[in-house]
Formats: C-alpha cells, structure tokens, sequence
C-alpha cells in the first residue's frame, strides 16, 4: 500500500467515524470528504482573512499573523502524521521512513518560520535605524538654515 492509499485509508476511516455519528450527516467515502475537507479549510481561511481586513486598517491587517503556507504545510504533515501512526503495527512499518520524514520536515519548517521571524526583527530593527539617522540628518539641516537665516537678518539690520 502507497502513501497515498495510507492518507486515504485514513480519511476513509475518519469518514467511517463521522458515519456513525448522525451529526455530521457524512454519506460519502475518503476522497470526497478529503475534497469537502479542502474546500471548508479554504473558505475558513479567505472568510477569515476577510474579516481581519474588515476590522481594522491596512497596516493593522498586514502586522497581524497570516496563515502561510509553511503553517498550512505543517497542519497538513502533522495530520498525515497522526492518520500513519494510528496505523495498524504491521503497516506501520511500511511508514516509518515516512513519518520519520514528516517530522523532520515540520522541523525544518519551524526553523526556517524562526530564521524568517527574526531576519524580519533585523530588518524592521534597520529600518528604525535608518529612520532615526534621516531624522537627526533633517534636524542638522534644519538647525544650519535657521542659523543660515538668522546671519542673513543681522547682516541686513546693519
């Protein structure tokens, strides 16, 4: 069996789950709920994306947290991770390297999310910097033509 028949085994056994309870009212196998699953985590995402533009200003909505790719790559990996590990023991073999991989890969995920997070701390720290520097430079300019004008007004008084 393939990776992926082991991800849709899983979402076969999830839809077998929500099947028996009548809540859900889930009618179809693994590969169209896979695809309702999909689709319901896109919209929750666009809505909510939405609504963080709606409640604020643009600079609030562009320093507020977004989901990427990398945290979406991670949720998916992790659930993946917990569809092979609950595996039957004589399957589970057979995605040990896989597993093994997924947790190496959210790993390396959450390093490159902290690099990412603090190369950003460097560049708003920088960018403060240089703010502060064109400052002090527009007062020195400033403080030189007031002085300039000030000469300028004595020597025409005498």
């Amino acid at each position: 069996m393939g990776t992926v028949n082991g991800i849709m085994k899983a979402f076969d056994d999830i839809a077998e789950q929500c099947r028996r309870d009548p809540s859900f009212h889930v009618t179809k196998t693994g590969p169209p709920l896979r695809t309702r699953c999909m689709t319901l985590t896109t919209q929750f995402n666009s809505d909510q994306c939405e609504s963080m533009r709606q409640s604020g200003t643009l600079e609030e909505y562009e320093q507020r947290k977004k989901v990427t790719k990398r945290e979406q790559l991670k949720v998916v990996t992790s659930a993946l991770a917990d569809a092979i590990s609950s595996i039957e023991d004589e399957v589970k073999g057979k995605y040990g390297y896989n597993l093994n991989r997924l947790e190496f890969e959210c790993e390396q995920a959450e390093k490159q999310c902290q690099h990412d997070e603090a190369e950003a701390d460097k560049r708003r720290a920088h960018e403060l910097e240089m703010e502060q520097r064109r400052l002090k430079a527009e007062e020195v300019r400033e403080k030189m033509m007031h002085d300039c004008l000030l000469k300028m007004i004595e020597q025409q008084k005498h």
